[in-house]
This record gives structure tokens, sequence and C-alpha cells, in this order.
């Protein structure tokens, strides 16, 4: 489902929302600097592109094969109901799409490649799919190393592409992996959750390795016993968690946890998203709406408020220039603009003086912007509005 951002009318309501691919479940995925084209699925892993031009949605399954009459271990692919679909950090043509193996294009599901063997222990008997392929994801340092967790208990790494991949759970529970993180500032670090569910447990799980999956620490010591559905990490390095009542936090890479947000109703939280640009955190519930939470200014720290207060932008509105005043020490500062979609506009180092620095935006259309700003090794990110 896809939402006007604005209307003619007096508010957003039922008009304003329309489909887009995909059905009654699953993924969807596209390009969020550019989102023309919407990738999205559906049970049996059926998958479609939906163009936002010409408001058609194209069927693009790698195996035309509709499984409501086969069993399982008869058919040539088995997708978990919500099979993943990411697009690639590196190169956002390049999609990848998962049932009991990983599927891989980049030509808008023209062409697909299977870029991997049956990666699951299946097929299972019985008429329940069991045996799938839950999560993926790519390294956003490395596009050929690619994590992958399975719903009978298995992940697997590849470091080539697809080429070769290795098993990396004999040491981990043998439980439904709800997802699988590649540590966005580190190649060798990994993050996996579990829920329990599938087996009777009501145990909830988060490990870490450092090695690719070589080694692992159980770093859930403080969640309580419940299912964790999904795990994101922001550029502050605090890791958040979406358990079955809520969201828990951690500065201290799971040392300890804290529950984020107490207004939040204590409901399933089945996905986590961080933007970015706006350094806001979403978690969408399972009936209870969707969220967001400032994140910014390492919302886990203790001198966050304080470096949010020290920056001041003036004139804001503006219309050519703005001019940055903040309390640190710094011969320069680093800044980096973003538009309302997340889109980078402006990325450089202005010099100086008297804690001042002054910003060129006559170039950028009107609109909302928020520039991230780096100064002597503290972050922090204010909203601009150019007129």
């Amino acid at each position: 489902i896809g939402i006007a951002s604005r209307t003619n009318d007096t508010g957003i309501d039922w008009k304003d929302w329309y489909s887009v691919a995909g059905g009654e479940s699953a993924f969807i995925a596209f390009d969020p600097d550019a989102p023309e084209l919407v990738y999205g699925g559906t049970y049996q892993g059926n998958i479609s592109t939906w163009s936002r031009t010409s408001r058609e949605q194209k069927s693009i399954k790698e195996y035309p094969e509709l499984g409501l009459s086969i069993a399982p271990k008869d058919a040539k692919y088995r997708y978990n109901w919500n099979a993943p679909i990411i697009t690639s950090p590196h190169n956002r043509t390049t999609v990848y799409h998962a049932g009991n193996v990983v599927f891989k294009t980049t030509d808008q599901g023209i062409n697909w490649s299977v870029i991997s063997p049956d990666l699951t222990d299946g097929p299972y008997e019985g008429n329940l799919t069991f045996g799938t392929i839950i999560s993926i994801s790519v390294s956003a340092i490395n596009s050929n190393v690619i994590f992958v967790g399975t719903d009978d208990g298995n992940l697997w790494t590849t470091g080539n592409g697809g080429a070769f991949w290795s098993n990396i759970s004999a040491s981990l529970p043998n439980r439904w992996v709800t997802s699988v993180l590649a540590d966005p500032d580190d190649v060798n670090t990994v993050y996996a959750t579990y829920s329990g569910y599938r087996f009777g447990e009501n145990l909830g799980h988060v490990f870490k390795s450092e090695n690719s999956g070589a080694t692992w620490e159980d770093i859930s010591g403080g969640i309580p016993d419940i299912p964790i559905n999904d795990i994101v990490k922001d550029s502050y390095g605090n890791l958040f968690v979406a358990t079955d009542v809520g969201v828990v936090a951690s500065s201290d890479q799971g040392n300890s946890w804290n529950v984020l947000a107490a207004n939040l109703p204590s409901v399933p939280v089945t996905d986590l998203h961080i933007h970015q640009a706006s350094e806001y955190l979403y978690a969408a519930t399972y009936g209870r709406s969707s969220y967001k939470i400032n994140i910014a200014e390492n919302i886990l720290g203790s001198n966050n408020q304080a470096l949010q207060d020290s920056v001041a932008l003036f004139p804001n509105p503006t219309q050519d220039t703005v001019e940055i005043s903040f309390l640190q020490q710094a011969e320069n500062i680093a800044v980096t603009v973003y538009d309302a979609l997340g889109r980078k506009m402006i990325q450089k180092t202005l010099p100086a003086t008297l804690n001042k620095a002054t910003l060129d935006v006559s170039k950028l259309p009107r609109g909302l912007y928020y520039l991230a700003l780096d100064i002597a090794g503290t972050s922090t990110t204010h909203k601009l509005i150019k007129k």
C-alpha cells in the first residue's frame, strides 16, 4: 500500500491510499532515492513490480508455479509466507528474493539467477511450507558479503556473491531465525535474532559474531524471555530490537538493555527501520499501527541533548545561505544535506570562524531538508526549510 504525502483536500484520508506491488503479505523493496519502481511479494513466492508512472503491476516470479495445490516437498521452490525481498545497498537495481534458495536479478525481474543451493534442511513432510529463507542481509561495505537466515535454524554466509556458501549456525539454537543483520560499520560483524515460537518455546535470543559467524556471543542477557523479531543498528552504534512486547535498546553492544519509549503500546513489533537522513526509528506493530521516534544526537547517550541545544541555524527558513553556529571549538565542520526522501543533496567540509560556518543552499529546490553535522567528532542533525 502507498499513501500520498499531500492532498488538495482538507486532509489525507482513504482516497489517498493506493495499491502497489504484491498482495496481502510479505515484503516490499524499492530504490529510496528514486522510488519509481516498487517490488512487492505475497504468499507462495509470488512477486511483482509496480510502476509509479504507468500505475501498472507485472508479475516477475522466478518460476511460474502456483503452489496452492502442490505439497511443499513437491514444489520446485519453497517460499515462506513472508518471503524476503531486498535491494542491494550498493546498487538498487540489484534485487534479492528468496525461497529455499536465494534469487538475484539486475534487470527488474526479467531474468533471475539462483545464487545459492538449498540453504535449509528441507523439504519436510506435511502440508505447511517449512524449510524456507526468512531474512537476507547484504553488507553495506562489501556487496559480495551476504548473510541468510532460515525458519529451520540455519544461518549461512557467502563472501563472493554466492559462488560459495558456509553454514555458520552450528553453535546456535535450532530455532526460527527471525532476522539477520550485516553490521553497517564492520564487514566481519553480524547479528542474528530468534523467536522460538516454531518449537513451542517462548525464548528470545540475540547473537553477535565479530568473525563472520565463526564464533558467536549471546548478547540477549537482560532481555525478557520473549520472541525477538528484528534488529537494527544506528550510526552511533546503538542496537534496537523489536520484540513481542515493544522495543528494547542497548548502547553497549548488548551488555545491557532498556525499554525504548515507554508510551509505545505493549504489542508485537514486527519490523524496525532507520531513516538515516532524519535519524528517525520507525516501528511497525501487529495491529496497533506504526510509530516513529527521533534517535538523533545519540538518543541513548548522556550528552545528546546538550549537543542538540548547542547548535543553531540562522535564518531558518532561508533562501540563499544559512549560518551554522555551535559551542564546540573546531576549525571546520562536515555537513551532509538530505532531502525529505533521504537523498543526499550536498556533502562538504566548511571552514569555521569564531564557532560559525556558512552553507550555501541557493541551488536547492524549496522544501524541507536535514543537515547532518559532524563537529569536533560529534554528530547532530537539524531540520532546515528552504523557501
